[in-house]
């Protein structure tokens, strides 16, 4: 099955092979593109947590010193 793939690739000036690095290409790029939304979103939570983390601090800190 592979030898009657890579025959017909080589057969067709390797169109195939060159069609499947493209379709790598474009989907890496897609893939790039979701893992900086990603890595956005992941630093929005992180900043939240870090401000409701300072504020349970905070209130508990009030709490102690009454």
């Amino acid at each position: 099955m592979l030898a009657a793939f890579l025959a017909v690739s080589i057969r067709s000036g390797g169109e195939k092979f060159r069609w499947f690095g493209h379709k790598v290409e474009v989907e890496s790029v897609r893939v790039g593109e979701k893992a900086d939304s990603v890595k956005h979103v992941a630093g929005r939570i992180e900043g939240g947590a870090k401000k409701t983390i300072r504020t349970a601090e905070g209130i508990v800190n009030g709490i102690r010193k009454k």
